[in-house]
């Protein structure tokens, strides 16, 4: 009876990629071709067969239920573009998302031990988030180190054709004393929408505006919906360039952003009102109002936030008790036509002013601040004291923030790139090339051969496997085997 000499040559690697479609790529797995020949009957000489068998390799992709195939070329021609960077040593967090990005936070940028803090992640561009993620970025998602949390963020601002993103990551635990690593993943072209918004902004946070809407109403996006109605004239003031995204220019005439009074803003035993501001500068009016949740001097309680004071450029922090005293500090050290992170705080009697992220005014034993039905208005107070100037990302917190917590927001708004390292692109390392399948080098013609084989996952993730061989350039398949862990031996049965 003839014999068939069986030998393994080729490896190949299925890689879906972006917009659903699929790209093949073969690698050659170095070796030997033999040539096989077998007697037919009539003891007469056939032609001269090269049998390939082709030991196929994937990594589990569940995504709704169903099993996708994905793999990456090993050996790429001489022409081809290097392969992207692979980072075995941190685990990765899901094997649907094939792309991610190392963050790393300077500790010399965290003034101090931190929980839940917004971090800004933005850049103008990046074209391996142009190229990878979802036209919406839906598919972003923010992750520690290990994998083992996810990050609740919120995206004010994606660009699918330039990859500029603006978000907001909670980062659980933040450290002054050691640098803390995410990643951003992302390449995962069937996913919904992976943002949380209203977990980002701890439960302090009572009113987060970016202002970044160009037209209508500005959205609050912590979960008590303090919505702000704008107007301006023209209303194209309310698309201006902020220090973080999109903003509002404020005329110092008639433009104003009103938010309706609600329980959640009527603050009493603690505040912090933070914001950014590019101010024209004093122009002859004393009051220019930024934050106010005040419409009248004295009998009212609330709080404000305004530049002026005369001819000085200073910043004035002031609140009520709501019946015939109000209290306010001030400094001046702001100054005009440049951008400032500007926060006034009030908390157990004691008043603080921070400007770009150095404490610049205390005052202690002052009266207690008093709550009232005013709306909220940025931009102005009751019907005057109107802003001249740009406005970005206001915020209001039922808490005096510390002074840890505002230097870091300083470092970190004011140059996000000096903040954090974002590495080079990484993409869901395949499982390994598996090895040459054992079996007997030769079989009987009519009888058939068991083979094995396996290969080791980096992430430890299950593994299945198809041969294929080609006699005669056709190409015989056998089924996909059963998903087994990382390692261990699969086989198959060729006649």
């Amino acid at each position: 009876m003839g014999k068939r000499n069986i030998c393994w040559r080729n490896i190949r690697f299925f890689r879906g990629s972006r917009k659903n479609t699929v790209r093949v790529l073969t690698a050659i797995f170095v070796g030997l071709v033999l040539s096989s020949t077998y007697i037919g009957a009539g003891g007469k000489d056939k032609s001269s067969l090269d049998h390939e068998i082709d030991s196929m390799i994937s990594e589990q992709l569940t995504v709704e239920n169903q099993i996708t195939m994905f793999s990456l070329c090993l050996d790429q021609p001489r022409d081809a573009t290097p392969p992207l960077s692979l980072n075995h040593s941190d685990h990765w967090w899901n094997s649907s998302w094939f792309y991610r990005k190392e963050i790393t936070i300077d500790h010399l940028k965290v003034a101090g031990d931190l929980a839940n803090f917004p971090v800004l992640i933005s850049f103008d561009s990046d074209t391996d988030l142009a190229a990878h993620a979802q036209d919406d970025g839906d598919d972003i998602v923010f992750t520690d180190k290990d994998g083992g949390i996810t990050f609740n963020h919120e995206i004010e601002l994606f660009n699918d054709t330039s990859g500029n993103l603006v978000a907001w990551v909670n980062v659980t635990s933040l450290s002054s004393s050691s640098n803390t690593t995410l990643y951003m993943y992302y390449g995962n072209s069937t996913c919904d929408c992976q943002e949380n918004p209203a977990f980002v902004w701890d439960t302090n946070f009572k009113m987060v505006q970016h202002l970044e809407e160009a037209t209508g109403t500005h959205n609050d996006s912590t979960p008590n919906s303090n919505d702000g109605t704008p107007y301006f004239t023209p209303a194209s003031n309310q698309n201006a360039t902020g220090q973080i995204s999109g903003a509002d220019d404020f005329d110092g005439a008639n433009d104003y952003v009103e938010v309706a009074d609600h329980v959640s803003l009527d603050i009493t035993g603690a505040v912090t009102v933070e914001t950014w501001i590019h101010w024209n500068g004093y122009g002859g009016v004393s009051n220019q109002i930024i934050v106010s949740k005040k419409d009248s001097w004295y009998s009212s309680g609330g709080y404000i936030l305004q530049t002026g004071g005369s001819s000085a450029s200073g910043l004035y922090f002031s609140w009520g008790n709501g019946i015939d005293v109000d209290n306010y500090m001030h400094t001046s050290m702001c100054s005009a036509n440049e951008w400032h992170h500007v926060v006034g705080t009030y908390d157990s009697g004691t008043a603080k002013i921070y400007i770009d992220g150095i404490l610049e005014a205390t005052e202690a034993g002052q009266n207690a601040m008093a709550e009232n039905n005013d709306p909220l208005q940025i931009g102005r107070r009751g019907t005057g004291d109107y802003f001249s100037g740009i406005i970005d990302e206001v915020r209001v917190s039922n808490v005096g923030r510390s002074g840890e917590w505002i230097s870091t927001c300083y470092q970190n708004q004011d140059d996000p790139s000096c903040f954090y390292n974002i590495s080079n692109e990484e993409i869901n390392p395949p499982p390994n090339t598996p090895s040459t399948p054992n079996g007997p080098s030769t079989i009987e013609v009519g009888q058939s051969g068991t083979y094995n084989t396996s290969a080791t996952d980096p992430d430890g993730d299950l593994v299945k496997y198809r041969f294929d061989w080609d006699a005669a350039g056709s190409h015989d398949y056998s089924d996909w085997t059963d998903l087994v862990p990382s390692g261990q031996s699969a086989n198959t049965s060729i006649a």
